[in-house]
């Protein structure tokens, strides 16, 4: 099916031809009324200037009766500028283009990194000898204690260290890298629970109720 039509006078093709009403003749846009046809001069009816409107497009000053909107950016436009290509629209590159999408890298927890910054800021006793300290966080509080002490005496330093009251139904929760609680033998070693690897150098203590 042939879309194209040609104008009369300068039979240019065009897309959207007009009509004249007195001739009944098909013209361009530039010939649709200056086409030589007495009647339709001679019958022409002055448009208000209230129903014209002037062409959005920069620097383009073509008022006319006859306009076009933009779906994409919403302005009006004369004939010549109604496609988006034509009036270089703001918004076609933004509907034309896929979004973006920002990818954040998580990146992975160095042990190493981790401890080093936990030793730089954790509290005890400046007494013990650094190769006999065993470094902790507990309750999210970074501390060192002796490697020789059991449990039971962490228990009771840990409690002092939080400024926490002691009750029968506390217990000494180490907590491993997957997030697993094992409640800890208050008999136990920290060196002895460091050689069976149920501690280590770095790792989460938690001070809580035991349920028992």
């Amino acid at each position: 099916m042939e879309l194209q039509k040609e104008c009369s006078l300068c039979r240019s093709a065009d897309f959207l031809p007009f009509t004249c009403l007195q001739c009944s003749k098909l013209f361009c846009t530039d010939h649709r009324f200056n086409h030589g046809c007495k009647d339709s001069i001679n019958e022409i009816i002055p448009i208000q200037e209230s129903l014209k409107k002037g062409c959005d497009f920069t620097d383009c000053k073509t008022v006319d009766i006859i306009s076009s909107s933009c779906q994409i950016c919403s302005k009006s436009f004369c004939l010549k500028h109604r496609h988006s290509v034509d009036h270089d629209c703001i918004k076609q590159e933004a509907v034309i283009k896929p979004e973006k999408k920002i990818v954040k890298i998580k990146t992975k927890p160095n042990p190493k990194i981790d401890l080093m910054r936990l030793k730089q800021s954790a509290k005890g006793n400046g007494d013990i000898p650094m190769e006999q300290r065993a470094y902790f966080k507990v309750n999210e509080k970074n501390l060192f204690f002796k490697r020789e002490i059991v449990v039971g005496k962490l228990l009771d330093l840990c409690l002092k260290e939080l400024g926490m009251l002691f009750n029968e139904n506390l217990g000494l929760y180490g907590v491993d890298t997957s997030g697993n609680e094992t409640l800890l033998n208050t008999s136990d070693k920290i060196e002895d629970l460091f050689t069976r690897n149920v501690l280590y150098n770095g790792c989460t203590l938690l001070l809580k109720n035991s349920g028992n």
